[in-house]
């Protein structure tokens, strides 16, 4: 009896010494996440880092942010000569309540065509337990030469672009502008190997 205990508290051991290796072999191996926080007019360099995949890296592009405004839904669609009732029609419409619309600078200056769009699915507005993203049928609004199911858009090579980007504020959350524009907010722009943000502070 005590010989069979004294080989399950082997094998207990021995397993729970194989787990901690195993965990600090991972933990050794996995590269600590740097990240980069830029203010608002400063020129960022996307570089070689990307979102998810390497695929997406944007070398060469460059992006600095302008101006940032929070408005209501109403007074978005109004400036832009819109009606209120502009989503009516739209299925599964969830209602929101502002837009935060960041004004951005962008620059390509690779020479050669490329397959690479400014990804608008992963770039986004983060605060304190939330994020905004961009609504892609407003920046249509906007740019209508933009396809509103791209979830992106390109820049020439050699060239630079100034794009408002309409990240919106869904209604649930039941915020007021003054509670927007107090929340400390940043504009995400990749997040390996460098995690880049921009301190985003609205007029």
């Amino acid at each position: 009896m005590k010989k069979r205990a004294v080989i399950l508290c082997v094998v207990v051991l021995v397993g729970l010494v194989g787990v901690g290796l195993r965990i600090w072999s991972v933990n050794k191996n996995n590269e600590v996440l740097v990240s980069e926080t830029y203010s608002m007019g400063e020129i960022v360099p996307l570089e070689d880092d990307f979102f998810y995949s390497g695929d997406d890296a944007r070398e060469g592009y460059e992006i600095r942010v302008n101006s940032a405004k929070v408005k209501t839904l109403e007074e978005f669609l109004t400036e832009n000569g819109k009606p209120a009732d502009f989503f009516a029609d739209e299925d599964n419409y969830t209602p929101i309540s502002h837009v935060y619309d960041v004004e951005v600078t962008i620059w390509n200056h690779n020479t050669e065509e490329d397959e690479k769009n400014i990804d608008l699915v992963n770039i986004q507005l983060m605060t304190i337990n939330s994020w905004y993203q961009v609504k892609m049928e407003l920046l249509n609004l906007l740019y209508p030469q933009i396809d509103p199911t791209s979830f992106g858009f390109r820049v020439l090579p050699g060239t630079e672009t100034t794009v408002h980007l309409p990240f919106t504020v869904l209604e649930w959350r039941h915020l007021t502008t003054e509670q927007i524009e107090q929340k400390p907010t940043y504009l995400l722009l990749s997040m390996y190997p460098v995690k880049k943000m921009v301190t985003v502070v609205p007029d």
